[in-house]
């Protein structure tokens, strides 16, 4: 009987262990579950941020899964998710530091190796399981993980459904990026088309671009959204190609009547992009960025405050840009002249923010290969 009362404690603390291990896996599961409901909002604007977010939440929620030791966590590798490409094998997410680089790498090398030949051995290591992130009948990446405990069926079969998961936000991605490469791709279409409509300005459109993102930079926008902006900017002058030749292509000042023809070009550039949500930005430097800071410009003649930051920025450098050109209708300015020009608009047409930072770089040489491709242009001849 002596025995019943040692018994009795381990029973005890068995429930107990149990009991501690239960509220750890749902713990963790509800981690989990926050990092994919926290991540999922993004996967609609997808970005490999987002994705890694995602996948941190699934692999917690595997953790719970399949009980991994939480103190192996300092010294082990106990489960990943990794994608593939080409030859490239990148972790996505991990349940622990990689303090065993030559493990880590180790078990990163046999997983690519069994998945992209397609023989998935039942235990790619001791305890060890890797499940294949397929997109179709190809390969895209893989979950592995070494549950503390033998996983069942049913425990497998979870664990593919997640893995489904990961392959299905990959998928995401790679749409997300064809997409946005198609769009990419028109604006750069309608931005040629413009070009070839006024040959005189060169590469004026690509130019702007740059500038515009330096400047974007330089006042402390993202790198993500200045580039964004370098876009958009390029569609600045997408009206032009509504203007008649002979007056887009004058040799000579514009009469009063064909500068109101050519102040138009806000307006249809501003209709050409107004057909697609994602085009507003760049709809909004068509239609805005001949205003004025003091309320002197067009077509609204609204102080330029009120207009989007990048329509301030593309005012400023679209008139230097044209001013250190050669065109039809003038010779080129020396790049002094018209930086004075820009300074002493500043708070008149020009938000002086905006001049600050652009003549700042711009004393900075950061435009140097910019007014390098200018001098190209201005050698070429007129109308070629």
């Amino acid at each position: 009987m002596a025995g019943a009362p040692l018994n009795g404690c381990v029973l005890t603390v068995r429930s107990a262990l149990k009991a501690y291990r239960d509220l750890k896996t749902i713990d963790l599961n509800r981690i989990g579950l926050s990092r994919v409901l926290n991540a999922a909002p993004d996967l609609y604007r997808i970005s490999n941020a987002s994705l890694n977010g995602f996948f941190e939440g699934v692999l917690t929620q595997i953790v719970g899964l399949c009980n991994l030791n939480d103190m192996s966590f300092i010294s082990t590798i106990d489960g990943l998710i990794a994608t593939i490409d080409g030859q490239n094998v990148n972790v996505m997410a991990t349940t622990g530091p990689m303090t065993d680089p030559t493990r880590f790498d180790e078990i990163r090398k046999q997983c690519a190796v069994a998945v992209t030949s397609g023989n998935l051995p039942e235990r790619i290591r001791q305890d060890g399981v890797v499940i294949p992130l397929n997109i179709g009948p190809n390969p895209v990446g893989f979950v592995y993980v070494e549950p503390t405990r033998d996983l069942s069926s049913a425990d497998l079969d979870l664990l593919k459904v997640m893995a489904q998961q990961c392959s299905s936000a990959l998928e995401n991605l790679r749409l997300h990026i064809d997409l946005q490469g198609a769009y990419d791709n028109a604006i750069d279409m309608l931005a040629e088309i413009a070009e070839f409509k006024d040959k005189t300005t060169g590469q004026h459109i690509h130019r702007i671009d740059n500038y515009t993102r330096l400047v974007a930079l330089e006042l402390g926008v993202s790198e993500t959204e200045a580039a964004l902006f370098g876009k958009a900017s390029r569609l600045h002058d997408v009206g032009k190609i509504g203007i008649p030749d002979e007056i887009l292509r004058k040799r000579g000042k514009l009469t009063p009547e064909e500068f109101t023809v050519m102040k138009t070009h806000v307006n249809i550039g501003a209709s050409i992009l107004s057909h697609d949500p994602s085009l507003a930005i760049a709809r909004e430097v068509a239609l805005s960025h001949h205003e004025r800071w003091d309320g002197g410009g067009y077509p609204t003649g609204q102080p330029s405050i009120n207009t989007p930051l990048l329509t301030r920025i593309v005012s400023v450098v679209d008139v230097f840009d044209a001013l250190v050109s050669r065109r039809p209708y003038k010779d080129a300015w020396s790049v002094a002249d018209a930086a004075a020009n820009i300074e002493a608009a500043a708070g008149g047409q020009f938000d002086p923010t905006v001049v600050t930072a652009f003549l700042k770089l711009l004393r900075q040489d950061a435009f140097a290969d910019l007014l390098a491709m200018v001098h190209a242009d201005n050698q070429t001849p007129v109308g070629h």
